[in-house]
């Protein structure tokens, strides 16, 4: 399953503003409040959907992490650790 599809999946509420507001981040080089992250090309929500997200949102980090760790290449090198 891809990467992207598993990060949702972990999302168990207000799923779809979480995904966009994580997605505006890594996209963004340089946001300073959460305003700028609703200002983002991929943020297709109104700016109040980036507060709701990150007060009523539920996000499973098991599974997050499981996204993660599998999406890594096998002859990814380690930098650290």
């Amino acid at each position: 399953m891809d990467v992207r599809l598993q990060a949702y999946a972990s999302f168990t509420f207000r799923a779809d503003a979480l995904f966009e507001s994580v997605d505006a981040l890594l996209r963004s080089p340089i946001l300073r409040a959460a305003v700028e992250v609703s200002r983002s090309a991929v943020f297709r929500r109104r700016f109040v959907g980036v507060y709701d997200a990150l007060s009523a949102g539920k996000i499973n980090p098991r599974a997050v992490r499981q996204a993660v760790v599998g999406a890594e290449p096998d002859d990814a090198l380690a930098v650290a650790g």
